[in-house]
């Protein structure tokens, strides 16, 4: 075999080993977001005493439903930059960035950073109907990491509905 035909072969078993570690990459990515972790949460907090709902843990915005998004506004996902001042420079970018949110059929729960003059971190309960959300239940918070931090301080009582009081 000479040089030309080994550099040859050599391209082409990379090539393919590239493909299929991109297939591989794309079905396991499929396989993580069908096994997302669920917590069920126990909606007293909405004064639905003895009622739980199960929410699959989400961490990207286009997972979550358009009708929360509508609802609450444009969001960066918990990687990209966002505004996080008031202060805008270069181009345009959401004032909202996600943390961590929740979804199942009938409610959403979402965990965000808002930016801007008072950054903070926002932790938002939307019912979900017909593709339309409705905000519920809205409170500044600390930063949560996860779905199971966000169901221990909601059935901890210690978080308090501020609807009316805080925006989006």
């Amino acid at each position: 075999m000479t040089i030309n035909n080994r550099r040859l072969v050599s391209i082409i078993v990379i090539g393919v080993l590239s493909s299929c570690c991109v297939i591989f990459g794309r079905s396991h990515q499929k396989d993580q977001d069908k096994q997302a972790p669920q917590v069920s949460v126990d909606l007293s907090v909405l004064g639905k005493r003895g009622e739980q709902v199960t929410l699959s843990q989400v961490r990207k915005v286009d997972l979550l439903p358009n009708g929360a998004i509508k609802e609450i506004g444009p969001m960066a996902n918990p990687d990209e930059d966002f505004q996080s001042t008031d202060v805008r420079r270069g181009k345009e970018l959401p004032t909202r960035r996600l943390a961590v949110a929740g979804v199942s059929e009938s409610l959403c729960i979402i965990h965000y950073e808002r930016g801007g003059i008072g950054r903070n971190w926002i932790l938002a309960i939307l019912e979900l109907t017909g593709g339309k959300a409705k905000g519920v239940w809205i409170s500044n918070t600390q930063r949560f990491a996860n779905l199971n931090e966000i169901k221990a301080a909601l059935e901890s009582g210690k978080l308090q509905n501020q609807l009316g009081e805080a925006g989006w």
